[in-house]
């Protein structure tokens, strides 16, 4: 596994704060634009999967608090019917987040599907009929109508020059 680059060590302190990385990845100097795949990109590349799971685990340690007393406070906080409503949806965010309920990146599964097979072909139409006549036949007035519309405008132009 490579070692991190500056701004993705950067990028791990950040999403430790709160989870984010469309917001780790704005704090660690990605550009606002890109900053949603980014974060999204960033967080499945292993090396910095494990930074951050490290990271949680070395915080955890000196806090001295663990993943189960702090489900069980969120558990308290979700259900406690003299909290805040905010309150109480973002302990169950947070709880739901655990789960895996919710995830900031896109997961995408593919078929061996091909587009041919949702988009049906059109069928072919059939080529006009074109007549053949002999080498002093002229053709039809109508038969181009860029010819037609010249003509046009030079009767067009000889009316204004009568008028």
């Amino acid at each position: 596994m490579q070692p991190l680059n500056p701004r993705q060590a950067r990028f791990v302190e950040e999403y430790l704060i709160d989870l984010s990385a469309t917001k780790a990845a704005e704090r660690a100097g990605y550009s606002a634009k890109s900053a949603k795949s980014l974060g999204s990109r960033l967080l499945s590349r292993p090396a910095v999967a494990a930074a951050i799971h490290e990271a949680r685990i070395r915080r955890s340690s000196l806090v001295e608090v663990r993943q189960e007393e702090v489900l069980r406070e969120l558990q308290l906080i979700a259900y406690r019917e003299t909290e805040r409503t905010g309150d109480r949806v973002r302990a169950l965010e947070l709880l739901g987040r655990h789960l895996g309920m919710f995830t900031d990146r896109l997961e995408m599964t593919t078929s061996k599907v091909r587009l041919e097979d949702l988009v049906p072909r059109p069928k072919p139409r059939p080529l006009p009929m074109i007549e053949l006549g002999t080498a002093d036949h002229a053709p039809a007035a109508n038969s181009d109508p860029a010819a037609s519309s010249d003509a046009t405008r030079e009767q067009g132009a000889a009316t204004l020059e009568q008028a």
